[in-house]
């Protein structure tokens, strides 16, 4: 029940954005602060955003920057993986993206880090001011390493596929045992 409830509200959502959008922010807002989010369950939503049109995509992009902004690590990455679907229009979520990235609050933040790459490689060349954090994140020992290295690289890929150092990445990733770290 509680799935079709948020996917209703999206959808009821998204046609308001593209009606009206300045009556849809505050709606927004209210959804991701009350974590009623809609990113919560992500599953039919997410297919959803990405049926949306540029111009609905980018009147989100505000909310899901404010929802990166959330000491609540699931909101975090469920705005990541929304923005890693609006693709280039995110870039204005880079510095929030940019310092999950750079937070080390323990493993149980790999994946929303993980999310933030992808995000980042979504947006692409653009993003190339990412591309320090992403070469450190390929670096890491940590528990959750496996998980962030093929992140990182795969972002690099599309940010800074001339960069010299992001094809020995990827070879060396390769070459591990199980191709993760």
């Amino acid at each position: 029940r509680t799935k079709f409830l948020a996917r209703g509200v999206f959808l009821a959502l998204c046609a308001l954005l593209t009606s009206s959008p300045a009556r849809a922010k505050p709606l927004l807002e209210r959804l991701l602060s009350e974590k009623m989010t809609i990113l919560g369950l992500i599953g039919g939503p997410l297919v959803e955003f990405s049926k949306l049109d540029e111009k609905s995509k980018a009147a989100l992009v505000p909310g899901l920057i404010e929802a990166l902004k959330s000491t609540d690590t699931f909101t975090q990455g469920k705005a990541a993986e929304a923005l890693r679907v609006a693709g280039t229009l995110a870039q204005a979520a880079m510095p929030e993206l940019v310092r999950i990235l750079g937070s080390e609050q323990g493993d149980s933040d790999c994946s929303t880090r993980e999310r933030a790459a992808d995000a980042l490689g979504a947006i692409g060349p653009s993003a190339q001011e990412a591309a320090p954090m992403l070469f450190k994140m390929i670096s890491e020992k940590s528990e959750g390493a496996c998980v962030l290295k093929p992140a990182a690289v795969g972002a690099l890929a599309r940010i800074a596929p001339n960069d010299p150092r992001t094809l020995p990445a990827l070879i060396a990733l390769l070459n591990t045992e199980d191709g993760r770290a």
